[in-house]
This record gives C-alpha cells, sequence and structure tokens, in this order.
C-alpha cells in the first residue's frame, strides 16, 4: 500500500511510484466553484496580503472563523485553484483539497487500480498571541467510492514539521490521529495542537524561529511509502515580550494597515497628508519633483513598487526622526507652524518607522519623506490607531507593511 500525491509531480515523478502493495492514494483536482470577480479576489502569489479595518481592537487572532467559513470564502480567494493556502491574515489560514485512497491489484504483471474511496479535506489553521502554539483544524468529507473499496485500511493523519537551525520540532505525531478510513469518516472532523514553546532557541532578542508545517495523510503500515500532503504553511514564532508576550504568526504575508480613511473626521487630515504624498509628492513638503515615499500598498509606480515600511522600536531613533520632522515643518511652514498649540507636525513616513524623516538622503537616493501641521488631535489618534493595529497583527521591531488609505 502507497500513498502518492498527484498535483504538481511531473510525469516522470509519477511514473517512478511502484505500488508494493495492494493500495494506493492519490489527490486529484476537481473543478472548483467560482465565486467573486478576479478582481476582488486576494493575491493568490506565495506572498499573500490583507489588511486591517482601521476601526479595529480585537485581536485578529479572536476572528471567528471555521471550516464552514473556510469553504465558503477559500476558492474567492484562491482563483479557484485547491491545495494552497490562504493567509486570511497573520494568525488564520485555511486550506481545501480532494484525495483518494485506491485499491491495487497486480494483473498480468502490473499493478492497477480496481477501487477508490474519494474524500476532500478542508483545513483551518490558527496562529497564537501569548504562547506559541499552532492549532489545526480539519474536517474530511464528501465521502464516494467504486469498485474495491478498503474502508479498513488504517491512516496516520499529522502535521509534518520542518525548522530553521538552532530551532526543534515537536513531535507532531504524538498530537496526530490514527483510524481506520471508515472512522474518519464517521467522524469527520479532527484537532491538532502543536506545542511550540520552547524560548531557548531563536535569533535576536524576540528570539524569532522560523517553521514549516505541512499536513499529511499516510497508510500506518507503510510509513515510509509515499504520502497524501496539503501544500507546506510558512510560521513564524517568537518571544517578543513587548507584543502579548510572543506569538506565532504565518509570516508569508504582506500586511496593510488600513487605519486611515478620507472620510472618517476622526483622521481625514492625516489620510489626506499620506494621500497626497503617495499620489502627487509636489503637494506635500518638501515634495521634490522624481521623489517619492515608501509604504504604498497600492502603488504601480516602478520606484515605488514593493518599497515597505518596517517598525523601528528603538526610542532614541524614533526620537530622531521625531526632532528632524519638527525642523523640517519649521522650515516649509515658519516656526509658528502650531497655529497657537492647536496642530501638530504630521510626518511621514512615521517616527516608528525605519523609512522616518532622519534617515532621508536625497543626494544619495530618491526616497523622501512629507510634513504636514495638521489638527493635533487627528494626528494622535492617527497614531494611537498604528499603535493598535502594531499589537493587533504583531507587526515586530523590522517587520515590514504598507498602507492602503480607505476612501
Amino acid at each position: 500500500m502507497v500513498l502518492t500525491h498527484h498535483s504538481g509531480a511531473t510525469a516522470a515523478a509519477q511514473k517512478r511510484v511502484k505500488a508494493p502493495h495492494p493500495y494506493a492514494g492519490s489527490h486529484k483536482r476537481r473543478a472548483a466553484p467560482r465565486g467573486l470577480a478576479a478582481a476582488s479576489r486576494l493575491s493568490t502569489t506565495s506572498e499573500q496580503s490583507y489588511g486591517s479595518g482601521a476601526d479595529a481592537v480585537t485581536l485578529a487572532a479572536d476572528e471567528p472563523f471555521g471550516l464552514d467559513e473556510c469553504r465558503d470564502q477559500y476558492y474567492d480567494h484562491t482563483d479557484g485553484v485547491e491545495d494552497t493556502w490562504w493567509i486570511k491574515n497573520h494568525f488564520l489560514a485555511c486550506a481545501i483539497d480532494e484525495w483518494s485512497v485506491d485499491t491495487l491489484q497486480k494483473i498480468d504483471g502490473k499493478w492497477q487500480t480496481v477501487g477508490q474511496i474519494f474524500f476532500r479535506v478542508t483545513g483551518v489553521v490558527e496562529g497564537s498571541k501569548g504562547t506559541r502554539q499552532l492549532v489545526h483544524h480539519y474536517e474530511f468529507d464528501h465521502w464516494d467510492e467504486w469498485g474495491l473499496a478498503d474502508w479498513a485500511a488504517s491512516l496516520d493523519f499529522d502535521a509534518d514539521c520542518a525548522f530553521a537551525t538552532g530551532a526543534r520540532c515537536p513531535d507532531v505525531n504524538q498530537h496526530g490521529r490514527r483510524d481506520t478510513v471508515l472512522d474518519f469518516r464517521h467522524t469527520g472532523k479532527t484537532d491538532l495542537t502543536v506545542d511550540l514553546n520552547n524560548n531557548t532557541v531563536g535569533t535576536g532578542p524576540d528570539k524569532l524561529i522560523y517553521y514549516e508545517f505541512t499536513p499529511e495523510l499516510f497508510l500506518t503500515a507503510y510509513p515510509t511509502e509515499p504520502e497524501i500532503v496539503l501544500s507546506t504553511l510558512d510560521v513564524r514564532c517568537d518571544w517578543a515580550t513587548y507584543e502579548h508576550n510572543g506569538g506565532c504568526i504565518f509570516n508569508n504575508v504582506r500586511a496593510h494597515w488600513e487605519g486611515l480613511s478620507l472620510s472618517n473626521p476622526d483622521v481625514d487630515e492625516a489620510a489626506k497628508h499620506v494621500n497626497d504624498a503617495f499620489t502627487d509628492i509636489s503637494r506635500t513638503k518638501p515634495g521634490v519633483p522624481g521623489t517619492y515615499v515608501p509604504g504604498n500598498f497600492n502603488s504601480n509606480d516602478k520606484l515605488q513598487r514593493g518599497a515597505a515600511l518596517t517598525r523601528a522600536r528603538d526610542a532614541d531613533f524614533k526620537k530622531a526622526n521625531y526632532n528632524a520632522s519638527v525642523k523640517a515643518c519649521k522650515a516649509a511652514y515658519g516656526s509658528g507652524y502650531t497655529d497657537g498649540a492647536t496642530k501638530d507636525c504630521d510626518e511621514y513616513p512615521m517616527q516608528s518607522t525605519h523609512q522616518g524623516t532622519a534617515t532621508v538622503n536625497l543626494e544619495v537616493n530618491p526616497r523622501s519623506f512629507s510634513v504636514r501641521p495638521i489638527d493635533k488631535y487627528d494626528n494622535r489618534r492617527a497614531g494611537a490607531r498604528l499603535g493598535v493595529w502594531y499589537q493587533d497583527d504583531h507587526i515586530l521591531e523590522g517587520d515590514a507593511f504598507w498602507i492602503n488609505i480607505k476612501p
């Protein structure tokens, strides 16, 4: 008995798979339901995209999202392609695939398929805050069969773990499930909790550890034979004491903040300032033609494309950015720019980024900045929202992010 995974395999590789016993497993693509128009779907590249709501104060990890929600939304975000993870945000991922267990018999000296059991697998994996755990939820449904189907065959299901140098994978197998095919059908759902609470390893002060998890199904009697797998899920765990005392997130995403809105009177001045810097830097100060500011999530400009902001936490570094911005405000608008202490100097990029005003050198790089006096309460509300989002989305020192200005 063997299990084979056909999606993505070359024809030559498939021919090399031999069956030394009368069962095999296979993965087969089927037509997927179509949902929203392509323009409304998220990116299906390995670096996926998502945002965080302007007024969100609840943790992304607390969002209700289960197997039903995964099935309802999955195909709208993957262009109908199965066997790939849709990363909803840093804390939620889901995938769907369709597999089979094949019965083989040797007929005229050749192994031939004489029966199959088909089923669908839906998986939702949750990241964590305040602890280093991954909680896996899976459901097996849409069962079908033909021919000589062996429901008594024993299957093992777990999440295979790979890790960076210096890290350590847990014994995931002890958290997995072993049952007959019939029992998998009857009980349907399987949960796995993977404990990654190991603070003795990791890189840098935040003790970053990078893992890869691959959900897999294999035949109990033949654990070394090819198995059926879902695609690999990239995970980063940390012990950052300043953000919920660490956590585990899905790091292969392009996070963007959506906390500024042109129509929200609480932050509309800050939103207009950043939007002007994105769309026509000449409307801002210093506004040098041919320069740009980074962090525009929607930019198609050759210079800006891919230019991210990265979070900075060092107090002295942020103070230097602030001082440089105030100096620029005075130079552009005069020393009375505060208008009787009613306005603040709003700077973009923000002082809490490694791209702040103090880092700009237009003599060697067209990356610039923008400053503008705006209502002080508008400015401070925008800053508070950004701080909430840093925690809400577990943005650590040096993490990249972008900004999407809402209408």
